[in-house]
C-alpha cells in the first residue's frame, strides 16, 4: 500500500502531507537494522528513498491542542495537521477524518 500511495501521488491523482516530526519518524525507520535488505532491495538508499518522498509530499505544520488526542504524543502531529486531511494511512489502514 505505501507504495502505491507514493506512485499515485507521482502521478498527482493524490497528494501527500508529512510534517517534520514524521519525516523524522520515517528517517530513524528507513535506517533501521532490520530493514536495511528491504531498502536495498528497492534499489534506493534510505536517503534517496526519504529524498524522492520529500519531493512529492508537502510539508505542513501540526496544529497544537490543549489536551493530547492520542497516547502516543507523535501521533498527535499526525491526528491534527494543518490544513485538515480527508484521510490518514496509519500503518495499513485508511482511516477517514472529520
Amino acid at each position: 500500500m505505501p507504495g502505491r500511495l507514493i506512485e499515485l501521488a507521482g502521478e498527482r491523482e493524490i497528494q501527500l502531507f508529512t510534517s517534520r516530526v514524521l519525516l523524522d519518524e520515517l528517517t530513524a525507520t528507513l535506517n533501521k537494522k532490520r530493514l536495511i535488505t528491504p531498502v536495498a532491495a528497492t534499489g534506493l538508499s534510505a536517503d534517496q528513498m526519504l529524498l524522492s518522498y520529500r519531493r512529492i509530499a508537502t510539508l505542513v505544520m501540526a496544529r497544537q491542542r490543549e489536551w493530547p488526542v492520542s497516547r502516543d504524543p507523535d501521533d498527535d502531529a499526525v491526528l491534527n495537521p494543518q490544513p485538515p486531511a480527508d484521510h490518514i494511512v496509519q500503518r495499513r489502514e485508511i482511516q477517514l477524518v472529520g
